[in-house]
């Protein structure tokens, strides 16, 4: 979402040109070479595989943006080269004697912690790249904010799924309690947890039949938390049941689930939002167990 914020930014610049596509790049996906013809340009023979000229992103970003993604990722000697043309509006492509101009804008993005990234990346570049620093919450701490950001994030994955937005399974949905199970969740993967559960959850209601149940896709869905956030041990062979006649794997299982949905309210001194959030499931999950018993 960092790419958004950046192209945000970039629509209120006076460095817009509304007819240029404006640049992203991901540090972490190059080589120090490669990272450093990516953004100079470099003339043929430059390196192994240089064939041709190429111009670099400082080029063709002249009087536009420039997104970093993942600064701290960059090495020291690309570091000082952005250095200079960010002071001097000047650069020299890969092999090339000849000085290029550019008056380019930078934004620049991190996931890491202002104080981990001065101790990633130099002195000097961290002045240059710092005049201006927006912190943005993750999702843990803006709870009231989960809301309106979910309905975004499943509306959004909607349209890219191009899936019929007028089903009559998706207005069943209880949006309410998926907001509900997300404001108690540490959301370690930030907005890449919610579009995991959109996704989730809309290919679960794409092929539901009027005998599914549409509680069963949030559960589904929600699942999706738990799972990428703890890796649990698999369980030994040896401390599985014995088989043989009489045994059902069924009633195994249920017996199993009913015994983590009972730990679960045990160890949330009965509560139905804290229990699900410990299992990855729906609070309405959480409910209707409680009914059978």
């Amino acid at each position: 979402m960092e790419q958004g914020k950046a192209h945000g930014l970039r629509g209120y610049s006076p460095y817009k040109k509304l007819k240029q596509n404006w640049m992203s790049v991901a540090c972490g996906q190059f080589t120090s070479e490669l990272m450093r013809s990516e953004l100079f340009g470099h003339v043929k023979g430059a390196f192994t595989g240089a064939t041709s000229d190429k111009p670099g992103l400082l080029k063709r970003m002249d009087k536009d943006t420039l997104f970093l993604d993942e600064i701290g990722d960059i090495d020291t000697d690309t570091q000082r080269l952005l250095i200079k043309a960010l002071e001097e509006q000047k650069f020299q492509p890969l092999g090339s004697e000849r000085t290029e101009k550019s008056d380019f804008r930078l934004i620049t993005a991190t996931n890491r912690t202002l104080d981990f990234l001065r101790t990633k990346i130099h002195e000097d570049f961290f002045d240059r790249i710092s005049p201006l620093v927006l912190e943005i919450p993750s999702l843990q701490d803006i709870p009231e904010d989960i809301p309106w950001i979910w309905r975004d994030v499943y509306n959004r994955a909607l349209s890219r799924s191009m899936v019929n937005h007028q089903k009559p399974e998706f207005s069943s949905v209880n949006h309410a309690g998926i907001v509900n199970y997300l404001q108690c969740h540490s959301l370690p993967g930030n907005y890449r947890d919610l579009y995991r559960i959109a996704y989730r959850l809309i290919a679960f209601l794409n092929d539901l039949d009027a005998t599914d149940n549409v509680e069963d896709a949030m559960s589904y869905a929600l699942a999706s938390l738990n799972s990428s956030e703890n890796k649990q041990t698999a369980t030994s062979i040896s401390s599985l049941p014995k088989l043989g006649d009489g045994f059902s794997i069924d009633a195994y299982i249920s017996g199993v689930r009913s015994s983590l949905f009972l730990k679960a309210l045990e160890q949330s001194s009965g509560n139905q939002r804290e229990a699900a959030s410990l299992l990855g499931i729906s609070p309405q999950a959480i409910n209707k167990f409680k009914k059978t018993k």
